[in-house]
C-alpha cells in the first residue's frame, strides 16, 4: 500500500511545423457545455438577425443571450405584440442545437414610467407601467414556452442604493407574472436576477444584501407565497476587468468570503454573499468580452484595443472560467458588432464578427464585414472544453527564460515611503492586489503604464494588499501610520512589463475517456499590459496533483501529448520521455501525488494547450 509522488516528464518541441488543425464541432456536435455567446442588442435594431445568424451554430456555444425588447414587442403600447422579429432568433437557436435564455429589457415609452430604453436606472415604476410590463413579461414566457424556460430580469440596473427599492419592486412583480404564466405553460421559470455591471463585487455585493430582503418582504405583501428560492435561480454578472485573470484573483480579504477562504475572489464573495440570502442559487457569468478596435465609450473603454488584443483578453477569460466550477455558465459577449445610434462613429467593436456599419445613424447597413481571429479561437476553447472536460486541482510551478524580478522599477523611481499613503480623495484605483511587500507594491506600479501612486498595507481591516491608483488623478501622498506608499513618474519608460512573466496555470481531466489524472493543461503569461507584439517566454513547469494510476511506476504506458494553439487550433507534436518514482509513503492504495513536468514549454501572453491527444476532440492530420 504506498502513496507515490510520480513524476511525468514531457519534452516540448518548439519551432516545429503543425501535425494537424482541431476540428471545430459546432453546437450541434456538442451535448453539453458552460458556453453562451451573445446576440444582444436585437430589441433595439442594433444588431439584426438575418445578418450574422449564419455563423451562430459554427462557434460552438450550448446557450445564446437575447434581449427581448419591451418597447419593440409592444411599439404601440396597445397590448397588441410584434414578434416576428424575436421569433426568429428563439426559433431558429434551437435548430442550431443552442438553447436560448430571454433577458427581460428594457422599457417602454408608450407608458407612463415605463423607464428607458438601455442599461441603468429608470425601471418600470408606476403602476400603468408595471401592469403593461407584466403583461408583456407572461406573454413572452408563454409564446416561448417550448423553447426556454430560462429568463434575466433587465440588463445591468443601476447598483446604487436610489435603485434598490425599485429593482426588488420589478424583480418581484416579474417573478410573480412568471409563475402566471407557468400555470398555463406547466412549466415553472429559471430566473437570473441582477445582470451585475463591472461593480459586481463591490457595490453589487451591497445590492444583494439590500435588494433581496426587500424582494422577499414585497413578495409577502402581494400577498404572493413564493420565496426567494422561487424567484432567483442564480445571480448573472459581468465579468469586465481590464486584467481578465482579476475576475478569479483573491485579492478581497472580507469576512463575507466564508465558506471560501480568506481572501476569496470577487466571484467568490458574491456567491457566498448570495447563497446567505437563497443557499439554493448560484452565478453565473453572463457577460463579458473585450473590444476589437478603439471605442468611444464602453466597457473597459477607452482603451486602445485590436483584434489581437482582443483575442488574447478574451480567451484568457473563457478559460478562467472554464478552469472554476463557481461559475456555472460563462457568457462570451458578443457574436456581432453593435451599431449604436446615439451619434457618429458609436459601434460597440465587441463582436467576434466585424460589422460594417454603414451610413447615417441609425446605421443603415449593419451586415457582416468580415470574421475576426476571436470567432476561431471562440470555436476551438468552445469545442474543447465541454462538459467532459472538468477542472483538476493542481499546483504550479514555473521556471522561465525570463525570471519574475522583485522590483520592476528603473533606479531613477523613489523608494517606497514609510507610514504614508495615496490620498484617496483624490485617485481612482486601477487595481487592488494580493502583495507580500511594499517593494512588490511599488513594483506592480512601475509595471502597470497607468499607474502613478501606489499603497502597500499589511492590515487584516480589508485593506491588506497593493493599491494602485490611476495617473489621470492627483495623487499626493498623506500621512497614516502602518501604510506605504510611493509615486512612480509615468513614462513609457518605465512600462517594463514586457521583462516579466506572470505564468498561469490550470490542469483538467476529460472524464470521458476513464481514468484519473490530469488529460489537460492550460498555460499563459498573465501580463497585465497586453500587446499586439505575442510575449514569449521558455518555460519549465511542473504540476503536482493527487491522482490515481494503475500499477507501479515502471509499468505505467504515457500517453501521446500534443501541444495545441487555442488562438488558431494548430497542434503541434510533444515527445514522450518517462516517469520517475520519487517517494513512497504507506497512505492509501493507489492514491499518489503525480508531478508532472513539461520541459521547454513556449508560454505566451494568450493559453495554449499541452494534451492527451486520445482525449481530444477530432484532429485533421498532416
Amino acid at each position: 500500500v504506498y502513496k507515490m509522488l510520480l513524476q511525468v516528464i514531457v519534452a516540448i518541441l518548439v519551432a516545429q511545423k503543425p501535425i494537424g488543425t482541431l476540428i471545430p464541432r459546432g453546437s450541434l456536435g456538442i451535448q453539453s457545455s458552460k458556453w453562451s455567446i451573445g446576440t444582444e442588442t436585437q430589441d433595439r435594431n442594433l444588431t439584426v438577425w438575418d445578418s450574422y445568424h449564419q455563423y451562430v451554430e459554427a462557434v460552438g456555444a450550448k446557450k445564446a443571450r437575447l434581449q427581448c425588447g419591451w418597447q419593440r414587442c409592444e411599439p404601440n403600447g396597445s397590448g397588441i405584440y410584434n414578434w416576428g422579429w424575436l421569433d426568429e432568433s428563439v426559433f431558429g437557436l434551437p435548430k442550431m442545437g443552442i438553447k436560448p435564455w430571454l433577458e427581460l429589457s428594457y422599457g417602454n415609452s408608450n407608458y407612463n414610467g415605463g423607464g428607458r430604453l438601455g442599461p441603468g436606472a429608470n425601471l418600470p415604476n408606476t403602476t400603468e407601467a408595471l401592469a403593461g410590463w407584466t403583461n408583456w413579461v407572461k406573454a413572452v414566457a408563454i409564446r416561448y414556452a417550448n423553447t426556454t424556460e430560462e429568463f434575466e430580469i433587465w440588463n445591468e440596473p443601476k447598483l446604487g442604493s436610489d435603485n434598490y427599492e425599485m429593482y426588488a419592486n420589478l424583480s418581484a412583480q416579474t417573478c410573480i407574472a412568471l409563475y402566471e404564466a407557468a400555470k398555463q405553460t406547466k412549466k415553472n421559470p429559471i430566473i437570473y436576477y441582477g445582470a451585475l455591471s463591472g461593480g459586481y463585487s463591490t457595490s453589487g455585493v451591497s445590492f444583494i444584501n439590500n435588494t433581496l430582503p426587500m424582494m422577499a418582504t414585497m413578495l409577502k405583501e402581494m400577498g404572493s407565497s413564493l420565496t426567494l428560492k422561487d424567484c432567483v435561480t442564480a445571480v448573472t454578472y459581468h465579468g469586465y476587468s481590464e486584467t481578465p485573470e482579476d475576475t478569479h484573483r483573491r485579492t478581497f480579504y472580507n469576512p463575507g468570503c466564508f465558506p471560501h477562504p480568506i481572501p476569496c475572489s470577487g466571484v467568490e464573495l458574491l456567491e457566498a454573499t448570495l447563497k446567505n440570502h437563497v443557499p439554493t442559487a448560484w452565478v453565473f457569468q453572463g457577460e463579458a468580452g473585450a473590444p476589437a478596435r478603439w471605442m468611444r465609450a464602453g466597457a473597459m473603454e477607452p482603451m486602445n484595443w485590436t483584434e489581437i488584443k482582443q483575442v488574447k483578453w478574451d480567451m484568457r477569460s473563457m478559460i478562467g472560467d472554464a478552469a472554476h466550477n463557481i461559475v456555472r455558465y460563462s457568457s462570451l459577449f458578443t457574436m456581432m458588432d453593435i451599431c449604436y445610434d446615439e451619434g457618429a462613429n458609436n459601434v460597440g467593436y465587441y463582436g467576434l464578427l466585424a460589422a460594417t456599419c454603414e451610413g447615417s445613424a441609425p446605421y443603415e447597413n449593419k451586415s457582416v464585414d468580415h470574421v475576426r481571429p476571436m470567432y476561431n479561437a471562440a470555436q476551438n476553447i468552445m469545442s474543447l472544453f465541454d462538459d467532459n472536460i472538468q477542472p483538476v486541482p493542481a499546483t504550479f510551478s514555473f521556471k522561465c527564460d525570463r525570471a519574475q524580478m522583485t522590483d520592476m522599477c528603473p533606479s531613477d523611481v523613489p523608494a517606497p515611503v514609510p507610514n504614508y499613503h495615496c490620498d484617496l480623495a483624490y485617485t481612482t484605483d486601477i487595481a487592488h492586489e494580493a502583495s507580500s511587500s511594499p517593494e512588490a507594491c511599488r513594483s506592480m506600479c512601475c509595471s502597470f503604464e497607468q499607474c502613478n501612486c501606489w499603497t502597500y498595507s499589511p492590515l487584516d481591516d480589508g485593506t491588506r494588499g497593493c493599491w494602485l491608483k490611476h495617473s489621470n488623478a492627483t495623487t499626493p501622498l498623506v500621512p497614516r501610520a502602518n501604510l506605504t506608499g510611493g509615486v512612480v513618474p509615468v513614462s513609457p519608460a518605465h512600462n517594463v512589463s514586457n521583462s516579466t512573466i506572470d505564468p498561469f496555470g490550470y490542469a483538467f481531466k476529460n472524464v470521458s475517456v476513464g481514468g484519473d489524472g490530469i488529460t489537460h493543461v492550460v498555460v499563459w503569461d498573465g501580463t497585465r499590459a497586453i500587446k499586439d507584439k505575442d510575449k514569449v517566454s521558455h518555460c519549465n513547469i511542473s504540476v503536482e496533483f493527487e491522482g490515481i494510476v494503475g500499477g507501479v511506476a515502471d509499468t505505467i504506458v504515457m500517453p501521446h501529448y500534443v501541444v495545441l494553439s487555442l488562438r488558431n487550433g494548430s497542434v503541434y507534436n510533444a515527445t514522450k520521455m518517462s516517469i520517475q518514482e520519487v517517494t513512497r509513503n504507506n497512505k492509501s492504495a493507489g492514491f499518489q501525488n503525480v508531478s508532472m513536468n513539461f520541459q521547454n514549454v513556449l508560454v505566451y501572453d494568450a493559453p495554449i494547450l499541452v494534451a492527451e491527444a486520445s482525449a481530444l476532440p477530432p484532429i485533421s492530420w498532416n
